[in-house]
């Protein structure tokens, strides 16, 4: 009986294919990263056009975090214009949560689709039609008239030193 064999090339190929087969399977696609997006409101603290952020007093996040102050990335950065101290603001926080293995990776995130509320309430007007503030009443305005008569007119001597109280009067 004779025995047969492949060719070499034919050997060749199956190992190769194998070989390939095998190195496809080994390799894992990375995931994609986890993209979440929440409601937010907030008031604008401060505006740092430069870094492209701004300080946001945010309310509760439901489902993500209490709420805080905290620093946020604006995108895109032309919306900071909008933004001044004071206003009230609608926006979406962006959470990017990296694939990885290790717990130091913080996630990324930011403020979409900021949208300007209610705008700071504007400083009173000085000048002409300006309140003019109260001016420093007089040396007890609230005692009845008896009182401060003789608290006003009664030198401290007169009483020998010791103490007035107004039970006395």
């Amino acid at each position: 009986m004779k025995q047969t064999t492949g060719s070499p090339f034919r050997i060749l190929l199956v190992t190769l294919l194998g070989a390939i087969i095998t190195l496809g399977a080994a390799c894992q696609r990375p995931k994609p990263q986890a993209t979440h997006r929440y409601p937010f409101t907030g008031r604008v603290v401060s505006v740092d056009p430069n870094d492209g952020t701004a300080v946001i007093d945010g309310d509760t996040v439901k489902d993500f975090m209490l709420a805080m102050t905290m620093t946020y990335k604006i995108r895109p950065a032309s919306t900071l214009r909008q933004l001044a101290p004071g206003d009230s603001v609608s926006a979406e926080v962006v959470v990017v949560q990296p694939d990885t293995n290790s717990q130091d990776v913080e996630p990324d995130y930011w403020l979409e689709n900021v949208k300007v509320t209610a705008h700071a309430p504007a400083p009173p007007a000085k000048g002409a039609h300006s309140f003019p503030l109260p001016r420093r009443a007089k040396k007890f305005p609230l005692l009845p008239s008896s009182i401060r008569t003789a608290a006003a007119t009664s030198p401290p001597s007169t009483t020998g030193g010791a103490m007035r109280r107004l039970a006395n009067f």
